[in-house]
């Protein structure tokens, strides 16, 4: 996970116990079956962690449930697997428990 923290404060609580949630300092300890969330990010920022993740491994991100369509198009235009406007954890953790489920049907 990449942004603050606190805006997914809880989200643990929603996910299954084999999870752990590890802020992200860099990008090499990203395992191949990881999913990486980007916390309220930049456009750039999408960008950048996308080109270095050579689109892989799942790509989420998380904006304010008052973002503008355009930011939300703009986002998944830049690369990510899911975007995902909410400021509910439970929304955002059904989202992530579907993208495992899309990798695990994808290997």
């Amino acid at each position: 996970m990449f942004g603050n923290i606190t805006r997914v404060a809880g989200l643990s609580l929603r996910l299954p116990a084999t999870w752990s949630i590890r802020p992200g300092q860099d990008i090499s300890n990203i395992r191949s079956d990881d999913l990486v969330l980007l916390v309220h990010p930049t456009i750039d920022e999408v960008v950048a962690m996308d080109r270095q993740l050579a689109h892989r491994p799942q790509l989420a991100v998380l904006l304010d449930a008052s973002s503008p369509a355009a930011t939300t198009a703009a986002v998944l235009g830049a690369g990510v697997d899911v975007c995902v406007r909410a400021s509910s954890t439970a929304v955002l953790a059904s989202h992530l428990l579907a993208c495992r489920r899309r990798l695990r049907r994808a290997s």
